[in-house]
């Protein structure tokens, strides 16, 4: 009876199925990687805010655990093989929304200007009452793509000041995490570049990390001369934001050093 109702394989050996599903889950993840690595973790964000991390998840239960199952438990002929290779087949589906399901909530929506530094803003940074209550319109909706650049602006009413403070004080989340204070970076470069500071100032502070910075924007053929710098905070720790010295104009994040 068993016999009669086992699936037909059509020639498939146990490695041959390994290797369909290998070849299928390799080309779902190098299709999510990239849409993690170039529009949710675009450069230079992939490994500052973990993207990383999640990749290996990804390619741990994606791309080798469960073509690893299909090995152990194809066998031709086999009764309920279909429903066995259904149970992987979800077994590995919702392994895959999970990590985008992370992915999404971990990725960087706003990198953002506050007072004197960049910081970025992670999509669970945000609260949803938060958001709605964004002065401007543009911020009332996560970016679905890259990160957009924001500035903090603190109101100039001492009233809206002081209700500013409490929220931060009572809820322990810094400004950069109340987007009705957000502006369009733009409208904000001239007093970022006020607050940011030449190369040359890090030097006497710390030449090792400014010998790193010099290093690294030689290899982009920018001159140290033309910009100054600004500290940034991101998952992974602290950087810099360098940016035109006569702009303001961001021109490039080294957001881990």
């Amino acid at each position: 009876m068993s016999e009669a109702i086992a699936p037909p394989t059509l020639g498939l050996t146990r490695w041959k199925a390994f290797a369909i599903h290998m070849a299928i889950s390799a080309v779902v993840a190098v299709a999510v990687i990239l849409w993690m690595a170039f529009v949710w973790f675009p450069p230079p964000f992939f490994d500052a805010e973990g993207g990383r991390d999640i990749l290996l998840i990804l390619l741990a239960v994606d791309v080798v655990l469960g073509p690893l199952i299909t090995l152990v438990v194809f066998k031709p002929g086999k009764p309920k093989l279909r429903f066995d290779l259904f149970v992987i087949a979800l077994f590995q589906t919702g392994a895959l929304l999970y990590g985008c399901h992370l992915m999404y909530v971990t990725r960087p929506v706003y990198i953002v200007f506050a007072v004197d530094h960049f910081v970025t803003v992670r999509t669970f940074d945000l609260d949803a009452a938060d958001i709605a209550q964004a002065s401007r319109p543009e911020f009332r909706s996560l970016p679905l793509t890259k990160p957009v650049y924001a500035a903090v602006e603190l109101p100039r009413e001492e009233s809206e000041l002081r209700k500013i403070i409490v929220a931060t004080t009572s809820s322990g989340k810094g400004m950069h995490r109340f987007p009705r204070l957000y502006v369009p970076y733009g409208e904000y470069r001239a007093r970022a570049l006020a607050a940011s500071r030449p190369l040359d100032f890090l030097a006497k502070l710390d030449k090792a990390t400014a010998d790193k910075i010099a290093a690294r924007i030689a290899e982009s053929g920018i001159k140290a001369a033309d910009v100054n710098y600004v500290p940034m905070q991101t998952r992974s720790g602290y950087g810099v934001a360098l940016l035109d010295a006569k702009t303001g104009e961001l021109v490039k994040l080294l957001p881990t050093l």
